[in-house]
């Protein structure tokens, strides 16, 4: 059937067996199949980079003089309670430099429990991923793993900084090298995100 459907292409079809230890499940055979007299190509994406103004606009109605925004993956649950106090007090210093709270709601996570119904916060709550949106008016991205951090550090105009090296040496040596990881897969040597070990080294980089 799959040489009549791919007629011009040489198929070799083969069946493996995946054993199960259980003895009231039969063994399934799995089709298997190779090319033979073809070579299969490799070909890259193309990346394009979108100007800025075709990006989307954030509503106004959420943006003040000075914003900062939280792009939330349900961090509460890998990082554990630790995450309420650390947020707590990043939010609260900002707070009291005037700045506004922003923040993106996980497309399909749930949003950190801790991070619900703040009053003085602004959420955004639409799927759209937050690097097609023009985030010339945030003055910093906040994050912990999320690859959109490295896909915004393309803007030289916003700073990103991961919350990793605030958190317990217990959390960093658990995520620490995983995160940079993720992040250093999704940007090029010219992006830049920041990695702060205090609270007080992220409020000096803002100001």
């Amino acid at each position: 059937m799959i040489q009549l459907l791919q007629i011009h292409i040489n198929v070799k079809i083969n069946f493996f067996t995946f054993k199960n230890n259980n003895k009231n499940l039969h063994a399934v055979k799995f089709p298997r199949y190779k090319l033979y007299k073809k070579k299969i190509k490799r070909i890259n994406p193309i990346k394009y980079k979108i100007r800025d103004d075709f990006k989307l606009k954030l509503d106004d109605k959420i943006l003040k003089k000075k914003n900062i925004m939280y792009i939330d993956s349900n961090d509460e649950e890998m990082v554990g309670d630790e995450f309420k106090v650390i947020m707590n007090r990043i939010f609260k210093k900002l707070q009291e430099l005037n700045y506004n709270i922003i923040i993106k709601r996980p497309t399909r996570e749930s949003l950190s429990p801790s991070l619900e119904k703040k009053i003085n916060f602004n959420y955004i709550s639409d799927p759209t991923p937050i690097e097609l949106y023009d985030l010339t008016k945030i003055d910093c991205v906040l994050g912990f793993m999320t690859s959109a951090l490295s896909k915004i550090s393309v803007n030289k105009k916003v700073k990103v900084c991961s919350i990793i090296n605030l958190l317990s040496e217990k959390k960093k040596n658990e995520y620490q090298k995983i995160i940079y990881n993720v992040h250093k897969n999704f940007k090029s040597e010219k992006h830049k995100i920041f990695y702060p070990s205090s609270l007080k080294s992220l409020i000096k980089m803002l100001i």
